[in-house]
């Protein structure tokens, strides 16, 4: 509840990413559907925001640390859009996109 509560709020993923470790460390389920669901929408939210490259850097890191099954169509589309604005090249590597700027 706590781990939706924070993505739901927009809350910085160093939060996000604390209660996860705390939820797994107690065997709890934290990778469900509706987790990734609401993890979508909250990557989309951010880079709609048009937040720092590194906090896009580090929701990335974060999905792909904990190997999270969400959609990031929308997320690779919103950050292609911006490629000639994105300089850090490890956000493209992150979202399996090839760009050289």
């Amino acid at each position: 509840t706590e781990l939706l509560y924070l993505i739901k709020k927009q809350a910085p993923i160093e939060s996000i990413r604390e209660v996860f470790k705390r939820g797994e460390g107690l065997d709890l389920e934290v990778k469900d559907e509706h987790l990734s669901q609401e993890l979508s929408k909250y990557v989309k939210i951010k880079l709609k925001n048009s937040i720092s490259e590194k906090e896009i850097k580090e929701i990335l890191r974060f999905i792909r640390e904990y190997d999270l099954r969400i959609d990031l169509w929308e997320v690779q589309n919103l950050v292609w859009e911006r490629r000639r604005e994105i300089k850090d090249t490890e956000i493209f590597e992150l979202l399996e996109l090839s760009f050289s700027p």
